[in-house]
């Protein structure tokens, strides 16, 4: 149940993060509640990319080929159609022809959120060999272990509070998002392997790391006279330790003995949580809530967490829709390919 829940906490978030983007670069720097939201939101990003860390290294046993194979054949249908609905957009929202598309435009990560495909298979093959540095550590004794587990978390922290100090160019991490990326992928299995039943350590680190993203981007930004995105980075080591935190709670979350029913409703939702990734974006360009958001006054902060339940169940909607029509399609494909060979 705890894995279900985490993607559905997840994907709201980033919708939740997607809704506050239009309101970055707003001139007024002193309303926080953009900056909390954006930090509220990032921690779901980097949360996913722990929790495919947490899932499959531990998945040791299976053989290198057939799980590639495996992953591929769900990434791949995937990205397909997020690549399909993407372009579509472009050309409609943009006015643009199919024929003065370029390859760039087709497969550019800044295309919305495509750039998380490039991450998740990226993530998918550095698996591999961490799941042999993973068996590696198992055979050490406990304090040898211990240091090889977290040596990597720690040097991937350390690497992120330095890049963010720096700010700027560096701060916002673009040339090196991936390498971080594919460490997330550890630090999930790290916090899954140290703190099976969860910690009660977890709250700290989620409630300090937003509150400082909140105040080094707000504290920054009177600085300089202009918003800053790099201290709400998904990168920053504000952002990585906030999720690090709401991970180890999450952990915590024990399967109910005698509510099938509710968990059934997660195991569900969670089931459409990539369709909701995919069609989130798009239903924010439908909706013009990037030429609305700017006109929200401080005193309406309470608006974006109610429009983000409204495009996280409308996604869902989406989603449910989309799948149900390609089950019955694919079912009568089937029953018409039985008949003719009958």
């Amino acid at each position: 149940l705890a894995w279900s829940l985490m993607r559905c906490i997840f994907a709201f978030q980033i919708c939740l993060v997607h809704l506050s983007a239009p309101l970055w670069h707003i001139d007024d720097i002193g309303w926080m509640a953009e900056a909390t939201y954006i930090a509220i939101g990032r921690t779901g990003t980097v949360g996913f990319m722990m929790l495919a860390g947490a899932i499959l290294i531990a998945r040791a046993q299976e053989k290198p080929a057939s799980y590639l194979a495996a992953r591929l054949r769900r990434w791949l249908p995937s990205f397909a159609i997020a690549q399909a609905l993407y372009i579509a957009a472009r050309a409609f929202f943009d006015q643009a022809t199919l024929g003065h598309l370029t390859w760039w435009d087709a497969l550019s990560p800044a295309a919305p959120h495509l750039w998380f495909f490039y991450a998740l298979l990226s993530i998918y093959v550095v698996v591999v060999p961490m799941r042999h540095y993973a068996i590696w550590i198992d055979g050490l004794a406990p304090a040898r272990r211990r240091v090889a587990m977290w040596a990597p978390v720690a040097a991937l922290l350390t690497a992120s509070a330095v890049i963010t100090s720096l700010g700027g160019f560096w701060g916002d991490l673009r040339p090196i998002n991936f390498l971080f990326y594919l460490g997330f992928a550890w630090v999930g299995y790290a916090l899954w392997a140290t703190f099976p039943a969860g910690s009660l350590a977890g709250l700290p680190l989620l409630l300090g790391g937003v509150a400082l993203s909140v105040l080094a981007t707000v504290a920054v930004s009177d600085d300089l006279g202009r918003t800053v995105p790099y201290m709400n980075h998904r990168c920053s080591v504000f952002t990585i330790a906030g999720a690090m935190g709401q991970f180890l709670l999450l952990l915590r979350i024990a399967t109910p003995a005698h509510s099938p029913a509710l968990i059934r409703r997660v195991h569900g939702v969670a089931g459409l949580t990539l369709g909701i990734f995919i069609v989130h974006p798009l239903l924010i360009l439908l909706s013009l809530w990037q030429a609305w958001a700017p006109t929200l006054e401080p005193g309406e902060w309470f608006v974006l967490p109610v429009a983000t339940l409204l495009l996280f169940a409308a996604s869902g909607a989406v989603a449910w829709l989309a799948t149900q029509t390609a089950r019955r399609l694919s079912g009568g494909l089937r029953a018409v390919w039985s008949e003719q060979r009958a």
